[in-house]
């Protein structure tokens, strides 16, 4: 499931490439880059989050749809 934050690098990727080479200048690159990184910093964090749940709660919650907590609890 694609995130906002996903869809949004997405679309400024998108949008800097629309632009053609000639605006593709390294502080462009170095946002970019940035960007990546960020993104796989909170993929990171989400794994974590993820095994803690499953050590303390013992649900496994990877790889699944989001549902409300009302129906996790079924």
């Amino acid at each position: 499931m694609r995130t906002h934050i996903q869809r949004e690098l997405d679309r400024l990727k998108r949008q800097m490439v629309s632009l053609g080479n000639s605006m593709l200048s390294a502080p462009s690159i170095q946002i970019m880059s940035i960007a990546r990184h960020l993104e796989r910093m909170a993929d990171h964090a989400t794994g974590i989050a993820e095994d803690l749940i499953f050590l303390i709660e013992g649900r496994n919650v990877r790889h699944t749809a989001v549902v409300s907590d009302t129906a996790s609890r079924r």
